[in-house]
């Protein structure tokens, strides 16, 4: 299950003459809706500015875990070129958030006896939402369910970046940032082994090497999760149980 959607596109769209913003985001969509169904995927519906596709039904893909990574990677390489023409046009750079999900859903057609409408239900659904949307709060671009790295993470980079609780379930869910793929650069995966040593001071509760290691690599990465975490042991060292 993989949902994206635009940062801040609410507060983008009102600057936008009408017809020009539905032209901007039928271009964005035809290059989305391409991307899934190069991948084998089933485009389950748009949302506003939201995406939602799924792998697996109607036919079954025992990779579907891969597919849907790809898919992700590929959105986000689609979108900078979408972004430089568009920048040539003077409109403003978009950015989006991808969830990705996988698990066992309840797939046909939903609806009425007018309209019926052929999706997904169920708590991998419920969790790939999540997801995307929990990449405004870590400063992520593509977020993974745990269960989607155990079934592809060997052909992708990633890194954990958090432990959630999900509801209805005891038990926290690993959480992992989608980076590129296996094949990618080697200066990638160095920033993955510092990042994994300082997510380990942290919750060891070193928090002052924890932040020395966070706060450079926000430097390097312009932010993101690492300035998260950053500002995190700052809040842990400022408070008297740090």
């Amino acid at each position: 299950m993989l949902f994206s959607d635009i940062r801040g596109f609410t507060s983008l769209a009102e600057g936008w003459d009408p017809e020009e913003l539905i032209s901007t985001m039928n271009a964005y969509f035809e290059e989305m809706t391409d991307v899934v169904f190069a991948h084998g995927g089933t485009l389950d519906k748009y949302m506003g500015d939201a995406v939602m596709a799924f792998w697996g039904a109607p036919l079954e893909q025992s990779d579907h875990a891969r597919r849907a990574c790809a898919t992700a990677l590929e959105m986000l390489r689609r979108l900078e070129a979408l972004n430089r023409a568009w920048a040539e046009e003077g409109k403003p750079e978009l950015e989006c958030g991808i969830g990705i999900a996988t698990g066992e859903m309840i797939v046909g057609n939903l609806g009425s006896r007018r309209r019926l409408s052929y999706t997904v239900v169920g708590d991998s659904v419920n969790l790939a939402s999540r997801l995307e949307a929990l990449n405004k709060t870590y400063g992520t671009r593509i977020l993974l369910s745990e269960n989607v790295v155990e079934l592809a993470g060997g052909d992708f980079l990633v890194r954990e970046i958090d432990r959630i609780q999900v509801r209805g379930k005891t038990r926290a869910t690993r959480i992992f940032e989608l980076l590129g793929t296996a094949g990618d650069a080697a200066a990638l995966r160095t920033r993955v082994d510092r990042f994994e040593r300082a997510l380990r001071f942290y919750r060891e509760g070193k928090f002052p090497e924890a932040r020395e290691l966070f706060s450079a690599l926000a430097r390097e990465e312009g932010g993101g999760v690492a300035a998260y975490y950053e500002k995190r042991c700052g809040e842990r060292l400022g408070s008297p149980a740090a």
